[in-house]
């Protein structure tokens, strides 16, 4: 996978019986200047079965900003040493969360708080090659 490109697919079972879409996103805590959101994703529709997938964020949902200002994901890349990495997955009870690509994290996260049926957490670790 490279710099830009979208983290492998993930198998995700047992959302809750009645979720209407997901929120997800993936940040970096141990950034220099603080944690660092490398991907917004929100308004994804979810099945039972999973997650959908897609080469490109627009495709599953909709993309906020991420600490880079862009609507994008940026994959893994630290400065130094090895880094956790935090993928979070919310199962909403609303359809929509009526915000528009673009959103900042803060506001999703927001937007969010009274809806979460659920969540789910995945730390993984990283470090350059040199």
């Amino acid at each position: 996978m490279g710099r830009r490109g979208h983290p492998a697919a993930t198998r995700v079972e047992r959302f809750p019986a009645r979720h209407e879409v997901v929120r997800a996103d993936h940040r970096r805590p141990d950034a220099p200047n603080g944690t660092f959101t490398h991907w917004v994703l929100f308004d994804i529709r979810a099945s039972p079965d999973g997650l959908p997938t897609g080469s490109r964020s627009d495709a599953v949902g909709k993309s906020g900003r991420n600490s880079g200002g862009a609507q994008a994901y940026m994959g893994p890349c630290p400065p130094s040493g090895t880094h956790r990495y935090v993928f979070r997955l919310f199962a909403l009870d609303v359809p929509s969360l009526g915000l528009e690509a673009g959103a900042s994290r803060q506001q999703v996260e927001d937007a969010v708080a009274a809806h979460t049926l659920g969540t789910a957490e995945l730390l993984g670790r990283y470090a350059r090659k040199r």
